[in-house]
């Protein structure tokens, strides 16, 4: 009798030990799942205030900006940076941009999506304003102009690696095209500097292609075969612009560094060693 209840015993310290255990690795899995629901309620919130943000047609953006430029012209009312964009002396320009745009556009678009793109358009001019005092103005406004190219032409290559007819590439070629545009994007274009970036009335018109110094031969022929497809199935209208923007190869190469996230195939091995 008694090493039957010794057996016992020692078999409900074994079972009691088992459910702490478990206990203990339950509280884990609850942990994970707790994370993991904020993380998911975390992220369904930046979506949806994501989502909320969209961006106002080129016909908005133009009447709240041609009609503050006339209040300008006109030395009327217009908005106070040093102020908040809510206060009443600003809500007031506010108002009177939505009343202007709602007389022009008419039925096409909300109080509240008027509102919120003159929200948009202060935070620019007052972000203007500011650069300007401080000296920072030109150089902003040069180096978004070179963002804004390396955008266009990273987009450019995009479409004409996604179009109906694809670029005569081989399929290991179009791997690492794919790759170098989706995975490098910008950092792998090349510069492209203008002849007269101070010079206003032909500003954007004229550029010098500056190589990347470490561009290995494979990338560049990559990217001359997506350029000369991306000419080829141009339609009329991006045809006449290709000719408007008029690019060189430059002597200079771009001192931009080699990016941190590193191709080792687009780079010269003599970059990598």
């Amino acid at each position: 009798m008694f090493f039957k209840v010794r057996l016992l015993q020692e078999k409900l310290a074994q079972t009691e030990k088992k459910l702490k255990n478990a206990e203990q690795q339950n509280l884990v899995l609850q942990k994970i799942v707790e994370d993991q629901q904020n993380e998911i309620a975390t992220l369904k919130a930046q979506q949806s205030k994501n989502s909320s943000k969209v961006k106002p047609d080129r016909a908005l953006q133009a009447e709240v900006r041609r009609n503050y430029d006339i209040y300008k012209t006109k030395k009327e009312e217009i908005y106070d940076y040093d102020l908040k964009f809510d206060c009443l002396h600003n809500r007031k320009v506010t108002d009177r941009l939505i009343d202007a745009v709602e007389g022009t556009l008419k039925d096409s678009y909300s109080a509240q999506e008027i509102s919120d793109y003159c929200r948009t358009y202060f935070k620019h001019l007052r972000d203007d304003r500011n650069r300007e005092l401080s000296g920072k103005k030109d150089p902003h406004r040069k180096s978004a102009s070179r963002r804004n190219r390396l955008n266009r032409k990273l987009n450019k290559r995009k479409a004409a690696l996604e179009a109906a007819t694809p670029p005569p590439l081989s399929d290991d070629q179009m791997t690492l095209a794919k790759e170098m545009l989706v995975t490098g994007g910008t950092d792998y274009m090349s510069s492209d500097e203008s002849d007269n970036e101070d010079n206003v009335e032909n500003r954007g018109t004229h550029f010098k292609v500056r190589r990347l110094a470490w561009e290995s031969v494979q990338m560049s022929d990559i990217k001359d075969i997506v350029d000369k497809h991306a000419i080829n199935i141009a339609n009329k209208r991006q045809r006449a612009k290709m000719a408007y923007y008029k690019r060189d190869p430059a002597f200079e190469v771009s001192t931009r560094p080699v990016p941190k996230k590193l191709l080792n195939w687009a780079v010269d091995v003599f970059y990598t060693s």
